[in-house]
């Protein structure tokens, strides 16, 4: 069950993203997880690496290479090839496809309080069809604006201080 959820969420995630790194391990053949892999990404900006070149090759390039899409050769044992994966990177991110204005880089605390923000905006607008009391929409936006200020750093709340006081030996 856990596995299945795993491979939903994989694929969700996959589905909506506009770069896909995909690894194959050079030193073996091609599997059903690699060749499932491949066809999914098929429509997809594609940066293949070729990992463990340090190793006898066993993969099939010329089955990796009809998929058209840019194929980097490394090990990342001896930290070979890492230059050439960061310069296939930014050509795709920097000079076609995916263009720069779009691409947001978000951690996992950040999409949290985004998603929680969003949630109280959407009670504001319900308790402003529902014609709720003014102090019921200021409530509910002051845990929003708190929220942002989170993101943002500007407020700073007990559950951060005590998430200090707790985590961290402090000097008195």
């Amino acid at each position: 069950l856990i596995t299945k959820k795993a491979l939903e969420k994989s694929l969700e995630v996959f589905q909506a993203c506009d770069l896909v790194i995909l690894v194959l391990d050079g030193s073996g053949r091609l599997g059903k997880r690699d060749l499932f892999l491949l066809d999914k990404a098929k429509d997809k900006n594609v940066i293949l690496v070729i990992n463990k070149t340090d190793l006898a090759q066993r993969l099939n390039l010329k089955k990796v290479s009809d998929f058209g899409k840019v194929i980097v050769k490394m090990s990342a044992l001896k930290s070979k090839g890492l230059k050439d994966l960061e310069t296939a990177v930014y050509r795709l991110v920097y000079k076609k496809g995916v263009e720069r204005e779009n691409i947001i880089f978000l951690s996992h605390y950040q999409r949290q309080i985004l998603e929680k923000v969003k949630l109280g905006l959407s009670r504001v607008r319900k308790f402003l069809e529902e014609g709720r009391t003014i102090d019921f929409i200021n409530m509910e936006l002051k845990i929003c604006l708190d929220d942002l200020g989170r993101l943002s750093g500007e407020v700073f709340s007990e559950e951060i201080l005590e998430s200090i006081f707790s985590n961290f030996c402090i000097g008195k």
